[in-house]
This record gives structure tokens, sequence and C-alpha cells, in this order.
């Protein structure tokens, strides 16, 4: 995504709203099916993670946050893996 936005916003958002009619096309054409279900179910959790990094990365450009928190904070999942490891 980066590497659109250096091209311009048109083709940034372009690419943005490509990806969610796709999501939007599968949802509504083959969203009785489970694949189709399990599908938008992983998406939606991409999505909401990214949303986290856009948020932290949006908190840290402020002051609101600083590096050392966001590396504690990302630190977490492999505390959890060695404690149950």
């Amino acid at each position: 995504m980066a590497s659109l936005l250096d091209i311009g916003n048109g083709p940034f958002l372009a690419v943005k709203i490509a990806m969610g009619t796709i999501a939007a096309f599968v949802l509504v054409r083959w969203g009785g099916r489970p694949l189709a279900r399990y599908g938008m179910a992983i998406a939606l959790a991409i999505y909401i993670g990214l949303m986290g990094v856009h948020l932290f990365t949006g908190l840290a450009a402020f002051g609101y946050v600083s590096a050392d928190q966001i590396k504690n904070f990302t630190d977490i999942p492999g505390q959890l893996f060695a404690f149950f490891v």
C-alpha cells in the first residue's frame, strides 16, 4: 500500500475501493456458503488488526504512545508463547 501512496492518492483509493467491492460482492453472491463466511471472517479479522496498527501509529505520531510502549505491547505474543511452551 505504501507504494500505491507513493504513486498518488488516486491509485491508493482505487485499490481500497476495489478491495471493499470484491468483499461485498463475495458476501452478496456467495454469503450463504460456509466457505464464504469463513473467508469474510478471516478478512475482517485481518482488517481489524490493520486498524489497530493504524491506531497505534497515529497515537505514536501525535506523541501519545512512546516507542518503548509499542515495543512492550508487541512483545506480548512472544511472552505468551514462551509461557505456554
